[in-house]
């Protein structure tokens, strides 16, 4: 895999420069901005008297209008004693400014209005955005730019959100991403501002002595954030004259003056220190091992000497040193390329995920490194792979895809700070000349002697710990005959450069857009043969020479039960590994395929460049047919699936207790424990023998959407259906379905409309233990059908009640930084759910304080002026009602319809008339009913360090009653009936 490069970086291939010659050569929009000739959106780039740097894109079509300011200050830039502080900083703009001083009445006002808001900070800057309905656009952006302006820093908030930020610090600290980062700091240069402690605690928060932190933020603020250091971009439906207007006015009174930006310019890697093996233990079971090599920052370097080292050695293809090591069992995936990168040093990295057996051969896996980087100073700094990632790179522009809004701005907003304005949009595909010397000059860096050996060991024994994370480690020091022994010359068998890619696209040209194939804006059945029926649509609305192919395969024996599911997992993980190094070029050359398992069985993707989808199907159908597995390889697929199970049972927990509901309420979700002992009995016989029941009879449906003929379409159907063998019968797969939380006994013989709790509530409860010091909770109100005003009902009800669940739990009584209320509408069944997870409250507390949040409710509800209803229904029917931006999310949705069998494919808009009818006297009856009347709930938890028991007094009112779920087998016996 290339790490940090774009899919464009490419392998040779001499015939695409021919294939390319069409392509038009990018032009300068207006105001010199050089965008992609499939972008029809408008750009002006301004400078603001303060020197607020602006990029505004007016779109026509947007159905959102969002905005971004960066502020290039970070982490990197807290004082020493104040570790925490920028981070710290970004959560306090958000609790009330001078014309607008209620906290929360920012994110009251985004959300109430079809929106959605956040901010990140990182090292060196933090990032700020929303999304709104563009009608209210105006009044969003009155609101942000007041972030920079006029802040209050009110000292309740400032004590309270201290607590918050602890917590967010409490609630990811088992996170390995964080841990693993944090113990590679620890053979870093001390004085780099990336090693300092980022997110901040209550102890480096905490008031001192003439030292308040209130003041330490104000000070902060006052010095950093000022024009000159931000960059500003918005997006929205209306004019590039209007934005300019809106920007003008409301964000000139940002300060001009303040502290410059200058590049931190320490030491990152002391090359005394070199080299130098770092050992980290996981929590989660894994093993990798990666070989971090200092070299000379890349910035400025349009000819990406870096990206063209990550295409070579990250390569997954056919001779590869991936295939390599998958051939010897040794290890599940590589990615190569930039690690730090600054304007001062930067540091290339080669990654692997090792299996067991590969964690017995890291000297050989080193040799073999080394070797190919020998391979690639001998044969491989040639100008022809250079222009061949040159070239797709053009093509990749010419037929750029839409970004969303947010998305967009955000990206925006912080390139602007490295990049002009003429050059942002274009800069992350277009490559200058190829430059052997400066490629020649990072290979010489990736030398034995001029390393970091980081290696995830799950089972390493030492004394040490990092500060914060307590993340065990040992810093050793390498053996020279080690190294002397990787960098010995050696032919490796199989090792070979990358070679010519057949998957290069010959044909870019756009179907006739008017002719309608498919009679209609939604797919047409073009056939169904019993076993296999095949939908398409020509879609070339977004100018794309690219198609998205869908199909699934469907069994009866797929998923009835633990043993069947894990021996479908392992069936897909053998096939996606059988096609791995063939589909490499493939995804490469911009056309990518997954293959994945679900409740009825797998389905496979293609999307890409439509000209070479039939070969790669074909390929696919034929592994499916014909995959061969050894022993080795078997051992090797269960090994991970082992892993990904163990490694489960070890996420955050609020992910554990929502994954608990899954596992209660999904007819065909088989817990991680029973999946565990059905794993330990399965053998390779079981899976050869589940491959020939599998494609026995299945039932295939496919979906061609996008520049593809119903022609190419019904082709693709025939290649499919050489998976159905002769003697196939017509069989019916069901859809997963949900289980009513009321036992059937209760349920027997009832007339009412309502079906769960009418007549006695009750509260099922499941542990889900979790290995972490938070509590957790994921609280679920079945609704009483899956009619789609019930299901339109919990939508609008998730989007009305979460702001106030968020403003009380987390702001007001601070128990945690995971904080929210969501429709919880699994497989359409509607649902009203809860989810928290605090460092300082028991499980007990969360729900009792939920459940008074939820009587106090009804008051709030009743007292929410129409306006403000009215407003959240239309931003909640506006958001649903979004036109897709790209061919893929247009072809989910119809495939999602199929999986549904709705084949009016209109789900969205009933749901959005359903939305339209319903008033706030109905809302308020049925939440009444929903949660207050007796109703019946699902409550998973996990303990943490917080409490050793559950009492729950608070249920013990007149008509609820409660149970714990011990056995999940007894709990499906007795409710077999489905939502």
């Amino acid at each position: 895999m290339v790490l940090n490069a774009r899919v464009y970086l490419v392998s040779l291939v001499a015939v695409f420069l021919v294939a390319c010659e069409t392509i038009p050569q990018p032009q300068q929009a207006n105001n010199q901005i050089i965008k992609s000739p499939a972008d029809y959106r408008d750009y002006r780039a301004i400078t603001l008297d303060n020197g607020l740097k602006v990029m505004l894109v007016s779109d026509k079509t947007a159905t959102q209008s969002a905005a971004a300011l960066d502020v290039h200050v970070g982490s990197g830039h807290d004082p020493q004693d104040r570790q925490g502080l920028a981070h710290y900083l970004e959560h306090m703009l958000f609790l009330g400014t001078d014309p607008y001083p209620e906290a929360g009445e920012y994110q009251q006002y985004i959300s109430e209005n079809g929106g959605s808001n956040n901010a990140y900070t990182v090292l060196d800057h933090t990032n700020y955005f929303f999304d709104i309905t563009p009608e209210f656009f105006e009044g969003a952006l009155d609101r942000f730019s007041q972030f920079f302006i006029s802040p209050l820093f009110n000292p309740e908030n400032v004590t309270r959100e201290r607590s918050i930020v602890n917590s967010e610090y409490q609630a990811r600290k088992n996170d390995e991403g964080r841990r693993l980062w944090t113990a590679r700091r620890v053979v870093y240069d001390q004085s780099h501002p990336s090693t300092h402690f980022s997110v901040g605690s209550l102890v480096t928060l905490a008031d001192r002595p003439n030292a308040p932190v209130r003041e330490d933020l104000i000070e902060f603020y006052q010095r950093y954030y000022h024009a000159p250091r931000m960059a500003l971009s918005v997006i929205s439906p209306h004019s590039l004259d209007q934005l300019a207007q809106w920007v003008e006015a409301k964000f000139h009174a940002i300060p001009a003056k303040g502290e410059a930006y200058t590049p931190f310019k320490q030491t990152l890697v002391q090359a005394d220190k070199l080299p130098i093996e770092l050992r980290i233990k996981p929590i989660k079971e894994a093993r990798k091992l990666t070989f971090s090599f200092p070299i000379d920052s890349v910035y400025g370097l349009n000819s990406r000497p870096a990206s063209y080292l990550s295409n070579l050695l990250g390569h997954e293809g056919e001779g590869s040193m991936l295939a390599v090591l998958k051939a010897r069992a040794w290890a599940n995936g590589l990615s190569a390329g930039l690690g730090y990168s600054d304007p001062i040093q930067a540091s290339f990295d080669v990654s692997i995920s090792l299996s067991e057996l590969g964690f017995e051969h890291i000297d050989e896996i080193a040799q073999l490194l080394f070797s190919n980087i020998r391979l690639i100073q001998s044969q491989g700094i040639q100008a022809t792979y250079f222009d061949e990632q040159k070239q797709l790179a053009a093509l990749d522009f010419q037929f750029q895809e839409k970004s969303a809004e947010g998305a967009l701005v955000q990206r925006l907003a912080s390139m602007l700070h490295r990049y002009s304005a003429s050059e942002v949009l274009s800069v992350p595909y277009l490559m200058g000349e190829f430059d052997a010397k400066a490629v020649q000059g990072i290979l010489s860096k990736l030398r034995a002697d001029n390393l970091q050996l980081i290696i995830t060991d799950p089972n390493l024994a030492a004394e040490q710990k990092t500060d914060w994370y307590d993340v065990v480690y040992q810093v050793n020091e390498i053996a020279p005959s080690r190294l002397a022994h990787w960098q010995q010359a050696t032919e490796i068998k199989g090792l070979t450069l990358p070679e010519t890619n057949p998957f290069v696209p010959s044909q870019v040209i756009l179907l006739d857009a008017t002719v309608a194939e498919s009679g209609a804006n939604r797919p047409t059945k073009l056939s169904d043969t019993g076993n296999v029926q095949v939908w398409h649509q020509r879609h070339v609305t977004f100018g794309q020479p690219k198609a998205e192919l869908y199909f699934t395969l469907r069994s009866q024996s797929a998923n009835a039960s633990p043993k069947q599911a894990l021996l479908t997992e392992l069936y897909v993980d053998a096939v996606d590994a059988a096609l791995s190094a063939y589909a490499y070029p493939a995804q490469l050359a911009g056309l990518d395929y997954q293959i994945y398992r679900h409740s009825r069985g797998l389905s496979v993707r293609i999307s890409g460049y439509a000209d070479k989808q039939g070969k790669l199907l074909e390929k696919i159908v034929n592994k499916m047919q014909n995959v061969d597995i050894t022993e080795t390889q078997f051992s090797l697929y269960v090994e991970n699936l082992k892993r990904g199970l163990d490694n489960s049972l070890k996420a955050r927990p609020s992910e554990r207790v929502i994954n608990g509901l899954y596992d209660v309420l999904l007819t065909s979700s088989w817990s991680t424990e029973e999946k565990q002992r059905a794993l330990a009995q399965i053998t390779l016989d079981d899976l050869k023998s589940h491959h020939q029941i599998l494609l026995s009879s299945p039932n295939i449906v496919l979906l061609a959407v996008g520049n593809v003929s119903a022609q190419a379409s019904s082709k693709a159907g025939e290649i499919v259906a050489g998976l159905v063998p002769a003697q196939a019968v017509d069989v019916s797969v069901m859809r997963a379905g949900i289980r009513k939380l009321a036992p059937d006994a209760m349920l027997a013989g009832e007339q009412a409309s309502r079906q769960i709790g009418k007549q006695t509530g009750q509260w099922w409860l499941r542990h889900r233990p979790a290995l972490h010091d938070d509590a957790a909770v994921a609280l679920v109100f079945q609704g009483s059908s899956r009619n789609i005003e019930e299901l339109a009902a919990t939508q609008l009800l998730g989007a009305l009640i979460h702001p106030p669940y968020y403003q009380k739990l987390r702001t007001e009584s601070e128990i945690g930084y995971i904080v929210s209320a969501f429709a919880f509408n699994l497989l359409e069944a509607p649902a009203l759910g809860f989810n928290v997870q605090s460092n300082s409250h028991s499980v007990e507390q969360i729900v009792s304080q939920s459940q008074t949040f939820m009587q106090d409710y009804v008051r709030v509800l009743s007292e929410t002026s129409e306006m403000s209803f009215a407003a959240t229904k239309a931003g909640l029917m506006a958001n649903l009602a979004q036109e897709e931006k790209q061919l893929s999310d247009v072809a989910n949705r119809y495939w999602s319809e199929l999986d549904r069998e709705a084949y009016g494919f209109d789900t969205r808009e009933r749901l959005i008339a359903a939305i339209e009818a319903l008033d706030k006297p109905g809302i308020e009856a049925y939440y009444q009913d929903l949660v207050l009347n007796n109703a019946s709930a699902l409550l998973s938890y996990s303990f943490g360090d917080k409490s050793d028991g559950l009492v729950l007094d608070g249920l013990n009112r007149a008509g609820t009653t409660k149970a714990t779920i011990d056995s999940l087998q007894s709990f499906r016996m007795s409710h077999t009936q489905r939502l």
